[in-house]
């Protein structure tokens, strides 16, 4: 059984194609590619989002302890 086409995917089919051309075998290879680029796609954001989230985490520990250690300069 087919697995969905992602979302997007899914509503441009609804809108673009007949239900005949949706079973067209090279439509349908077609469709497999576009919906393996929207989900690989996705993944990249997802990543990129958790790399960005890890890196504003680690700005801002080196941040804290630079106002830290400026502090204690200042008391110095």
């Amino acid at each position: 059984m087919q697995q969905p086409y992602h979302h997007l995917l899914e509503k441009q089919i609804q809108n673009a194609l007949s239900g005949a051309q949706k079973y067209d075998p090279a439509v349908q290879k077609l469709l497999k590619l576009v919906d393996q680029a929207y989900r690989n796609y996705e993944t990249e954001q997802q990543r990129m989002e958790n790399s960005f989230k890890e890196c504003e985490k680690q700005y801002q520990e080196i941040l804290t302890g630079l106002h830290q250690q400026n502090e204690l300069a200042k008391a110095s």
